[in-house]
């Protein structure tokens, strides 16, 4: 079958050269093979470290009836060592593969979805995503507390009576939490 993009029937016809009644033909369907990937996503972990990483198990498997090869593309703001594609043959078991994730620098406290999908390279518009919800902690500084660093800078440190003096208080937030 090439160049057909739909279902296509070939007609197979047989005649004898030396008696014209003898002759047969038979009728053959030749149809697109239905196209299906599914993406699973599995942990035991709840929660991660500022920063930290999690494993996880990735599960990608062909329900189609034809050899394909899945793309797969992974969660925004964790660095995952997931495959970029995998070729898998119809009705294979499912592949599994271990993937670690890091959190990056960027996330806030709370919690932030992992999700991946596996798209169908025979036809973009087949695709399957799943996803886990992981709970990034907060980053906290040596006594459990916030990571608030407080600055207080000022342009005279004795005030004489009856005098005013300019002082500028800064607050900033190095940790991962609103604050």
């Amino acid at each position: 079958r090439t160049g057909a993009s739909e279902d296509v029937t070939l007609t197979l016809s047989v005649e004898s050269e030396n008696d014209d009644s003898v002759n047969d033909s038979l009728l053959l369907f030749a149809t697109v093979p239905e196209v299906s990937v599914q993406a699973t996503v599995t942990t035991n972990v709840a929660s991660i470290a500022a920063e930290g990483s999690a494993s996880l198990t990735l599960f990608l498997a062909n329900l189609g009836e034809a050899e394909d090869t899945l793309l797969v593309t992974g969660p925004s703001g964790f660095v995952c060592d997931h495959p970029s594609q995998t070729t898998l043959a119809a009705g294979s078991a499912a592949e599994s593969h271990t993937v670690t994730c890091t959190a990056s620098s960027t996330l806030l406290a709370g919690m932030h979805t992992i999700a991946f999908t596996a798209t169908s390279l025979s036809d973009s518009s087949v695709n399957s995503t799943d996803s886990i919800d992981i709970e990034i902690e907060p980053h906290r500084n040596t006594e459990g507390g916030p990571m608030l660093v407080v600055s207080m800078t000022g342009d005279d440190w004795s005030i004489p009576w009856n005098s005013s003096a300019t002082f500028t208080v800064t607050i900033s937030n190095d940790g991962n939490e609103p604050v």
